[in-house]
């Protein structure tokens, strides 16, 4: 009796050994399939977050693309009216602009045709935060003078200046186009005339910003002991009219920047 006693013990106690054996299987047997997960789905997590971000970054203007023609320049110079004259080859009534423009459109002529995204930059003070971030993503500058206005000259000085110290500006000098606009005007003065204004009136103000010692440090200007030349910037000067269709200058000058 106790032979067969002892027999049955050793048996359930095998069949509760090999229970618990299959038990353990069943509860590792997940756990180390994820283990083994494990690299790739963080792997896969790191692109996913790496796109992202650098999506994120190239809307905010931080990506290495430079496809705009960015038009900047003082109120009332004629900036708008200069855009749609290239974009739709008419003349249109332009009051000044009260908020950024961008316009997409294909400048073509008789042999050439290129795809072009201009944006427009009022002059008004409170959008001069915005230029800097524009900057960073353009190909190429308008900068539209209204050459009938010498009280304009001032100001476009500043805005110039203001471009020059510009940090995406200045550490990556772009093609720059300064259009003397309204040559239709009877008060209308040329080239050298104010090429002669800016280049005093941006002298003025470097003596005035080192005098009065402000505190933008990027501004390398003030400090520059040389008169200031226009020369030193990959600058072009031209005389133009919306008004009596006379841009071919400035649209050669797209052309030269999007071959």
């Amino acid at each position: 009796y106790q032979r067969r006693v002892h027999g049955e013990n050793r048996k359930i106690l095998g069949e509760m050994t090999n229970h618990t054996t299959l038990e353990n299987v069943t509860s590792t047997a997940p756990g180390a399939e994820g283990a083994s997960n494990l690299p790739f789905l963080i792997v896969l997590a790191v692109i996913v977050v790496a796109i992202f971000v650098w999506r994120s970054f190239s809307k905010r203007g931080g990506g290495s693309q430079r496809n705009l023609l960015v038009f900047l320049g003082p109120c009332n110079s004629g900036k708008t009216s200069l855009l749609y004259k290239l974009a739709t080859k008419s003349k249109i009534d332009s009051i000044s602009s009260l908020e950024i423009n961008r316009v997409a459109f294909e400048l073509s002529s008789d042999d050439r045709a290129t795809q072009i995204e201009a944006l427009d930059i009022p002059g008004h003070s409170h959008f001069k935060h915005s230029i800097e971030g524009y900057i960073a993503q353009a190909r190429a500058i308008i900068f539209v003078v209204d050459a009938a206005d010498k009280a304009s000259i001032i100001g476009s000085s500043m805005d110039l200046y203001d471009l020059f110290i510009n940090p995406n500006y200045a550490a990556n000098p772009i093609p720059l186009l300064i259009a003397l606009n309204k040559q239709d005007n009877i008060l209308a003065r040329k080239q050298a005339t104010i090429e002669e204004e800016l280049t005093n009136e941006i002298e003025r103000l470097k003596a005035s910003r080192r005098a009065t010692n402000d505190d933008n440090s990027n501004d390398y200007l003030k400090f520059d002991n040389q008169k200031f030349s226009f020369t030193r910037f990959p600058i072009k000067f031209c005389e133009c009219s919306v008004t009596n269709d006379d841009i071919k200058f400035v649209r050669d000058f797209v052309f030269e920047n999007w071959a």
